[in-house]
């Protein structure tokens, strides 16, 4: 709207190519100096008065509404602290939850606390739980290598000997048992030649036999 009314108000009055023969200003010869398009209506709207021999010495302007006018920008105010009644240095982890949960501050302090201190315990779950893995591979190692060595002269193994050599001679007493009754041999005999002695007989009756000559020394 100013560059219009700058434009009307540079009109030449006295030439003839500015005006019309009604005296208003041309439409194409404001376009032409403007270099832009307006038409009657905003001519006329722009300056309602203006003819070629009246005076436009500045531009009309409208009179400022008052919402036009610029607003006071008032800054916020920052938020007053809160006072707590507690020592903002003090541990928080020993404070009652109820003074905790009143005040947001320490609240906040207390679950960065919290958070630092699941970390902190979850990595040395973590690192227990390497510890005890290498822990269980080293008792697996040691098991399968003494299981692996040979065990001799132990009770154990003395015990399953025994326990062999007197099934084999079970075994071969039932073998002449049955041999000497298809052979109708009579209950003394089959006795006396059933009487296989083991290897732990004999030794009892080798110390016994030896018992006797240790006395009389």
């Amino acid at each position: 709207m100013d560059k219009l009314l700058r434009v009307l108000a540079a009109l030449d009055h006295d030439n003839d190519d500015d005006w019309t023969a009604d005296g208003l200003p041309r439409v194409d010869r404001v376009n032409e100096l403007s270099g832009e398009v307006f038409n009657r209506q905003q001519i006329t709207e722009a300056a309602p008065m203006f003819v070629r021999g009246s005076v436009l010495n500045e531009p009309q302007t409208e009179a400022p509404k008052p919402w036009d006018k610029p607003q006071e920008v008032v800054a916020p105010k920052e938020p007053e602290a809160v006072a707590t009644g507690v020592d903002e240095d003090a541990d928080i982890m020993s404070l009652p939850l109820i003074e905790i949960l009143s005040s947001l501050p320490l609240a906040q302090r207390a679950v960065k606390e919290l958070s630092d201190s699941i970390s902190k315990k979850t990595a040395e779950i973590d690192a227990l739980s390497v510890e005890l893995d290498q822990l269980h591979q080293s008792n697996e190692i040691i098991s399968k290598f003494i299981s692996s060595v040979p065990v001799e002269n132990t009770f154990a193994r003395d015990i399953a000997k025994y326990q062999e050599t007197a099934s084999a001679s079970r075994q071969l007493r039932a073998d002449r048992a049955k041999k000497f009754i298809d052979a109708n041999t009579s209950p003394k005999e089959v006795a006396k030649q059933l009487r296989v002695a083991s290897p732990l007989d004999d030794a009892m009756k080798k110390r016994k036999s030896q018992t006797p000559a240790l006395i009389k020394r």
